[in-house]
C-alpha cells in the first residue's frame, strides 16, 4: 500500500507539534533566538545555500550539517521555505515578510538592469535596489538586507571584483 504526499505532511507536522511540545525544546532556546536574530539582519529574507554557512559555519556542500540547519528552521516555524523556480533560489522568508508583494519587485528591478548591461560597483548597485524598491513602497535601510535579497534571485550576481549586475552582464 502506498503512502500520499498528504499524509506524509500530516505525519510530519505531527512530529514537529511532539518535539516542540516536549520539555527538551527549551534546550533549543539559544539556537532558536540566533535563528530569529539572523532573519532580521538579513531582512528577513535569505536564500537556502546560506542558511547553514552563514548561521552555524556548515561548509558549503556539507549535506547533513545543511539538513541540521534547515530542520531547526523547519522546527522553529520562524520562516516558511519557498521552492527555487524560474527566477529565485530556493528561500525562506520570516512570516511577517509579504513574499508575493516582495518578490515581484525585485523582478521588476531585475528586468530594468537586464536593460543595462553595464556591472555597477557594490555601493551604487544597492543605491540603484534600495531606489527601486523604495517606489515599489518597500522601504530598506540595511545593507546586509539589501544583499540578501539581491542574492535571492538568479539573475543578480557579484563579480570577483565587487561589481553587481544582472547575470547577462560582463560579470
Amino acid at each position: 500500500e502506498r503512502i500520499t504526499r498528504e499524509r506524509v505532511r500530516q505525519i510530519e507536522n505531527d512530529c514537529l507539534k511532539k518535539i516542540r511540545t516536549h520539555g527538551d525544546f527549551t534546550l533549543l532556546e539559544p539556537s532558536l533566538q540566533r535563528l530569529q536574530l539572523f532573519f532580521e539582519e538579513n531582512g528577513g529574507a535569505v536564500r537556502e545555500t546560506r542558511i547553514a554557512g552563514s548561521l552555524f559555519g556548515v561548509p558549503l556542500g556539507d549535506r547533513e550539517g545543511t539538513n541540521t540547519a534547515l530542520f531547526l528552521l523547519k522546527l522553529s516555524g520562524l520562516a516558511n521555505r519557498y521552492k527555487d523556480d524560474e527566477s529565485f533560489h530556493a528561500r525562506w522568508y520570516l512570516s511577517t515578510i509579504k513574499q508575493d508583494v516582495f518578490e515581484p519587485a525585485l523582478s521588476a528591478f531585475v528586468v530594468t538592469l537586464a536593460k543595462d548591461t553595464k556591472v555597477v560597483a557594490r555601493d551604487l548597485f544597492l543605491e540603484k535596489f534600495r531606489g527601486h524598491l523604495a517606489n515599489t513602497g518597500i522601504v530598506v535601510d540595511n545593507q546586509k538586507a539589501l544583499l540578501s535579497y539581491a542574492g535571492l534571485s538568479k539573475y543578480l550576481d557579484e563579480n570577483p571584483w565587487g561589481e553587481w549586475g544582472h547575470v547577462v552582464s560582463p560579470l
